[in-house]
């Protein structure tokens, strides 16, 4: 089994998630968006890989936002289109906080800035407390996802939805 990692930008690595992909045995491959040179001016030309060829995709966080085009360029809509086409092949997509917010976009919704940003660690309320358990958890960002019709939110604080589910995704 393989799993691609997306990772936007080189100081995001796939971390404790990575490790419990690689402990259930999947090959995990890394996909990187944005190299260190480009990390100041990240817009960049790239080519995304056929998703169908992973058992699942896991795209990360960024430090950019997914409406932000003016300063990331294209490659955001690549990536939306990239998972977009995951979703529908039926390979499932983990999105975490870019990842999700990407996921969200391709799928119909929108990114859009928070009331405020949240960092810190922050009570997360879970309606799925097998996928999302409720609780303290980190957080730093400063946008949120709004939702298209039919994909259902699990987790929320009082600012903004936390997770969502829709189909293996």
């Amino acid at each position: 089994m393989r799993v691609l990692f997306v990772q936007q930008d080189h100081v995001s690595p796939t971390g404790p998630v990575g490790e419990a992909f690689a402990a259930h045995g999947y090959d995990i491959q890394e996909f990187l968006v944005v190299p260190e040179e480009h990390f100041h001016a990240p817009s960049v030309t790239v080519d995304f890989p056929d998703p169908c060829e992973f058992d699942a995709v896991v795209p990360m966080g960024a430090p950019w936002s997914v409406y932000d085009h003016d300063r990331i360029g294209t490659w955001v809509r690549a990536e939306i289109d990239f998972l977009r086409g995951a979703h529908h092949a039926g390979v499932p997509v983990l999105g975490i906080c870019f990842g999700g917010q990407a996921l969200a976009a391709a799928l119909g919704g929108a990114v859009i800035p928070a009331e405020r940003p949240e960092v810190g660690w922050t009570v997360v309320e879970s309606d799925r407390p097998d996928l999302v358990p409720s609780g303290p958890w980190f957080q730093w960002h400063g946008d949120r996802w709004v939702l298209p019709e039919g994909v259902t939110a699990i987790a929320r604080t009082d600012l903004a939805e936390q997770a969502f589910v829709v189909g293996r995704s």
